[in-house]
């Protein structure tokens, strides 16, 4: 019995022995029948106030028990936001609440695999091989083993990503993949994304004076500028992310056994520690909410955990510390708002299926969607950001 029904129910017997107590000292009065307000002027029916339903439940139970059998189709997202996943060869679409279930897709084998939707989620990439929208479903061109590919904001009309090598950065149109465009700015590149204004490109790697750590440039590719260099090999950055207001950047650098946390304020290039961290910190998920990001700390064969930062103290906070998800290895995959996170929960490791939880970061309760699912992603609309305003005089920092 839940402990809500458990307190209730002690507190109704404690209030019927207390009243059977006051019964036995007072003579009983006969009541009243004649009612307090003329029933013709009661109301028929007082409809009751809107409210919103908050998942907050902590239970093992699941939202969604069973996926549906039958046609599958590409449609517009869900208000609120969705969560889609893969079962079998199903892509699947499911609101927050778990009463919108619909296939979006039938997939092939060779089309299992991540997926990332667009900024305005009206088509969705499957690893770098496949693009799915309403049109239908096409070839992304990609190299599957390359770096992976990102949408270009702020309407996700291109596709780029490095070649394997890192020699170059392609610009792929997301209608035509056979329309492209070279964009190369660095001499090696690691990783590239778009800046949530659509107006920068930002990437990770090495100059062609040697410098190595982060620049940008325009979505052209041209006026490229440091905005964090490296002052040994010996440290890497292993992951970058945009805040979704778009005046900072989020960033994973290693050196030995330690890996950092940080944030790059792109207006004066000045960095801030979040979290310094023994295990690789990696999988950065910015919020929709700006100062607010999670993150993955632990080895893909142990027990991954997952940490989110609080915007107003600033103080990492590790996710899914209460039963059933204490325990679990957890990785996230992104924000619904400025509380819910979504994860997958694993007995072990960083890959294959898993449960998905909705956590939120107000009091970390946790709403169990679906169990045993595979490749999950949020489906969201995202707001474009304004171009950061960069002190023309600013200086990068060396690390």
């Amino acid at each position: 019995m839940h402990r809500r029904q458990v307190c209730l129910l002690a507190l109704v017997a404690t209030l019927g022995t207390v009243t059977a107590a006051c019964t036995m000292d007072t003579p009983a009065t006969q009541p009243s029948m004649v009612p307090l307000i003329d029933p013709a002027k009661l109301p028929i029916a007082t409809p009751a106030p809107p409210t919103s339903a908050v998942l907050l439940s902590d239970s093992a139970v699941p939202l969604i028990g069973a996926v549906p059998d039958g046609e599958c189709a590409f449609s517009d997202a869900i208000d609120g936001g969705e969560v889609t996943f893969v079962v079998g060869d199903h892509l699947i679409g499911a609101s927050v609440d778990g009463i919108t279930l619909r296939c979006l897709a039938a997939l092939t084998t060779a089309q299992r695999s991540p997926a990332r939707w667009s900024p305005i989620a009206n088509r969705v990439l499957l690893g770098n091989d496949t693009i799915i929208d309403i049109t239908g479903t096409r070839p992304a061109r990609f190299d599957p083993a390359g770096p992976r590919a990102e949408w270009e904001y702020p309407n996700g009309d291109n596709l780029i990503a490095p070649s394997a090598s890192g020699f170059t950065v392609t610009r792929r149109a997301a209608l035509d993949t056979s329309q492209q465009s070279d964009v190369t700015f660095l001499a090696s590149t690691t990783q590239v994304i778009s800046h949530p204004s659509g107006q920068l490109l930002i990437a990770v790697g090495t100059a062609r004076d040697r410098s190595r750590g982060i620049f940008i440039a325009s979505p052209q590719g041209q006026t490229m500028r440091p905005v964090l260099l490296l002052r040994t090999a010996k440290v890497n950055i292993a992951d970058v992310a945009a805040d979704p207001a778009g005046d900072s950047l989020y960033f994973v650098d290693s050196s030995g056994s330690n890996f950092r946390v940080r944030r790059l304020t792109l207006t004066d290039l000045s960095v801030a520690d979040i979290a310094t961290v023994q295990d690789p910190a990696q999988q950065l998920t910015p919020g929709v909410e700006p100062g607010s990001v999670a993150w993955r700390a632990g080895l893909c064969n142990s027990i991954a955990e997952t940490y989110a930062l609080d915007s107003q103290s600033a103080k990492p906070v590790l996710v899914g510390t209460r039963p059933p998800m204490k325990g679990k290895s957890i990785s996230p995959v992104g924000w619904l708002d400025a509380s819910r996170l979504v994860v997958i929960a694993r007995p072990i490791g960083c890959d294959g299926p898993g449960d998905i939880w909705i956590w939120n970061k107000a009091d970390t309760s946790a709403t169990l969607l679906v169990q045993n699912v595979a490749y999950p992603s949020i489906r969201l609309l995202h707001t474009p950001a304004a171009a950061p305003n960069i002190d023309i005089g600013a200086q990068p920092l060396r690390l």
